[in-house]
């Protein structure tokens, strides 16, 4: 009688027990009896989907594999799905109609484990060879616990989510407004890949006002998808694969991954509290190898809130210089420095202008990180390599105008 199921359920995977028991002239108690047996067996029928979903652990998923093969002689889909069952890694396979003949199902694995499981020379399935999709470097970045946190919260009418940077005010309402009638002027195409001259002037304007520090609106400031962007494209255009990123931690989330991505090493140091996580010289010369490249600052620091000072900055500074070593810092937060204190930049020190690319934007200042809105200080020769990048990718023109107001 199994072959009989198998036959029917091949044809039509959605027929329910009393369908199949009157097609084959068999008691229902029988026929449910026997596909009971079968999924005992692992050679589960299509028609049953109820798939646990859980996660079974940190990091831990079932996932579903679809798979189209076809028949060999004298083998058809039955001994196809045993051997397919055969795998370690295989919990169970379901035979199913439509475009696709299996759905093999794996659990309590990590991402990396399945995608090994569509393993990067070819799984045999059938007569079908199955190639890996994934990246290698992609799988070996892990997902964020933060944005994981942020998902959860967001589903959650009465939460308060302390998880994500995010000013708890709305977008100034002048700010809105300029955004409005810059969509009901039809300000809606393509800008300049480095963004409004006007809002890279006024950039220019505000930083020399703000730490003396003078940078030409042509060359050397470029506007991107938020300060983010900044941080991936100024990687990009310095680093080699196997080049050295110092990064302090605990961080902003994005910068390990960036490193990767580019095939760049990141170097890490855990800050201390007993220095009120700040960056120390000594730190900082312990992790400097012949390889290392570029420091990223990010101060005042998220997530502990963290702040440089000016004596701070001056022996990192100076450390820098001596050693060949460009910073990116990160100022997003420069404008929430509180307690009296007034933020440094280091790129207003002697001979650090040449060497630090600034990034900086309207999110946490303004209020505005759904805007996607932030901006890049860089010498010429950094500048014109990123904005080459951004060509494809520029803020839309009315959040620009916004911006600008």
């Amino acid at each position: 009688m199994r072959n009989e199921i198998l036959k029917l359920l091949e044809t039509d995977s959605r027929l329910t027990v009393k369908d199949i028991a009157a097609m084959i002239g068999a008691d229902e108690a029988a026929v449910e009896a026997d596909i009971k047996a079968m999924e005992d067996e692992s050679i589960i029928c299509g028609y049953h989907t109820m798939i646990d979903w859980d996660k079974v652990g940190e990091e831990m998923v079932t996932a579903m594999i679809e798979v189209k093969v076809t028949p060999q002689r004298e083998a058809g889909f039955d001994q196809i799905a045993d051997r397919v069952r055969n795998f370690d890694e295989v919990h169970s396979v379901y035979l199913i109609a439509g475009a696709y003949d299996f759905m093999v199902v794996i659990q309590g694995k990590t991402l990396r484990e399945i995608s090994h499981f569509v393993s990067k020379s070819g799984r045999k399935v059938g007569d079908r060879t199955v190639r890996n999709p994934l990246s290698k470097t992609i799988e070996q970045i892990k997902p964020s616990g933060i944005r994981k946190f942020f998902d959860i919260v967001s589903e959650m009418p009465h939460a308060i989510s302390l998880g994500v940077g995010e000013p708890d005010f709305d977008t100034p309402w002048h700010v809105r407004a300029e955004g409005i009638r810059s969509l009901e002027k039809g300000r809606t195409f393509y800008t300049s890949n480095s963004g409004l001259i006007e809002l890279r002037q006024e950039i220019c304007k505000w930083y020399q006002r703000k730490y003396n520090v003078l940078y030409d609106y042509k060359t050397e400031v470029l506007l991107t998808v938020g300060g983010s962007e900044g941080i991936d494209v100024a990687l990009r255009a310095m680093l080699d694969p196997g080049d050295e990123v110092i990064i302090p931690e605990p961080c902003y989330v994005s910068y390990v991954p960036c490193v990767q991505l580019i095939g760049a090493v990141p170097v890490t140091i855990e800050l201390k509290n007993e220095n009120q996580f700040r960056l120390t010289p000594e730190e900082l010369l312990a992790a400097i190898t012949d390889k290392t490249k570029i420091l990223i600052l990010a101060f005042p620091s998220n997530p502990t809130g963290a702040v440089m000072t000016k004596e701070d900055l001056e022996p990192i500074a100076k450390i820098c210089q001596e050693k060949d070593i460009y910073v990116i810092s990160d100022e997003i937060y420069s404008e929430l420095t509180y307690g009296g204190q007034k933020h440094c930049s280091i790129s207003s020190l002697p001979g650090m202008k040449d060497r630090t690319i600034v990034i900086n934007g309207f999110s946490k200042a303004y209020a505005m990180t759904g805007w996607r809105l932030g901006y890049a200080l860089a010498p010429e020769v950094i500048a014109h390599q990123m904005t080459k990048q951004i060509s494809r990718r520029c803020a839309s023109r009315m959040i620009r105008d916004a911006g600008s107001c």
